[in-house]
């Protein structure tokens, strides 16, 4: 049963020939699905999937042509526009992880080439329309994949001369360092509609689980959204107030893991990712004034401060940080002393004070 979905629904697709009938799947959350699938264990599903993308990837043999750019692509009611902000929204997927899994690892027949081509097809469409000047930085890991791929002497001439390409085209720029912008641009959100009555409160619970979906498919600025509206929504007044649910430590705490992956994401401006952690920060102290026995909360606010603090040049600034997230895990470790994960936190960050302070 786990593999009948992704089956049925690439059978499907695949054996239709009209982009009319897969627009909607693509316009819709289908590559995403998709991104993720490119690295399912079993490498049945991965070839079908695959495929599926190559058909698409390919506008179903020309009806729709990818490189043919909307009026404006920031504006959702042009035509084609949700098809192509879905496409570009792929960067914030494992997708480039599963590729290069495929490439590098154990795949299906022609695996490896069939997911090159996909990576040269998808890393030139993000050059080409969402990027500064035309320039995509990518990670050392890619690069080295790449280059390490072009490299090899069992290749045919086909995917050599392309993993030889790929690695000319991007490598001529600096590798991506740790926390650096990659220029891809970024997308505003389609406008809401002003001429639909306002809907009746939602449930909370069920904003928090709509949360948790985006979340896990890695769309965590939309699980913020949702996050968001769930605090509102079990607030009693409906501004947020901690104390007004007993849900509420829960629903701050799912909002500051969100904020704490994007503040860690490469795709992320170097500010923005500066504000995620401030805010996933400020997310724990909610989530704890609302619940101070929420292990989880001090365990990610410390957590955030030490990683915060190993990257500070200022050793007063590390200091201060680290003897915050001392206090943090320590309360933590008080409300869950046999587990393991908050004993290495604390060790480390006694590890990392000892060495900041000094012999």
């Amino acid at each position: 049963r786990k593999v009948q979905a992704p089956s049925l629904t690439c059978l499907y697709l695949l054996h239709h020939h009209d982009w009319e009938r897969a627009r909607p799947f693509a316009a819709g959350n289908g590559l995403r699905v998709l991104a993720g699938l490119v690295g399912d264990p079993n490498l049945y599903i991965r070839g079908q999937v695959v495929e599926m993308l190559h058909r698409l990837s390919n506008g179903y043999e020309g009806q729709f042509d990818w490189w043919d750019k909307p009026k404006d692509l920031e504006d959702p009611a042009q035509g084609d526009v949700l098809v192509h902000r879905r496409l570009l929204e792929l960067h914030s997927t494992d997708f480039l992880k599963n590729c290069l899994l495929n490439i590098k690892g154990e795949t299906f027949p022609e695996g490896s080439l069939m997911c090159l081509q996909l990576l040269a097809f998808w890393l030139s469409y993000v050059r080409h329309f969402w990027t500064k000047d035309g320039v995509l930085r990518l990670g050392q890991d890619v690069l080295d994949a790449l280059k390490a791929h072009a490299a090899r002497k069992d290749l045919a001439t086909e995917e050599h001369e392309l993993a030889e390409k790929l690695f000319e085209d991007f490598g001529r720029w600096p590798a991506l360092e740790e926390f650096e912008d990659n220029g891809i641009k970024d997308v505003p959100a389609p406008a809401a509609s002003h001429a639909e009555a306002p809907a009746p409160p939602p449930d909370p619970e069920a904003l928090k689980e709509a949360g948790n979906k985006l979340f896990k498919q890695g769309d965590w600025a939309a699980a913020i959204d949702k996050y968001t509206a769930a605090i509102a929504a079990a607030s009693s007044d409906g501004d947020g107030a901690a104390g007004a649910n007993p849900k509420l430590a829960a629903y701050y705490g799912n909002r500051s893991a969100a904020h704490a992956k994007l503040s860690e994401a490469h795709f992320v401006a170097k500010e923005k990712r500066a504000e995620h952690f401030e805010a996933c920060v400020a997310d724990c102290d909610a989530a704890l004034k609302s619940d101070a026995t929420y292990v989880k909360a001090l365990y990610r606010k410390a957590n955030m401060l030490t990683t915060h603090a190993l990257k500070q040049k200022d050793a007063e600034e590390k200091i201060s940080l680290l003897r915050v997230a001392e206090v943090e895990v320590g309360k933590a470790r008080d409300l869950a002393p046999s587990d393991e994960t908050i004993a290495t936190l604390g060790l480390k960050i006694r590890e990392a004070l000892m060495i900041a302070d000094g012999p």
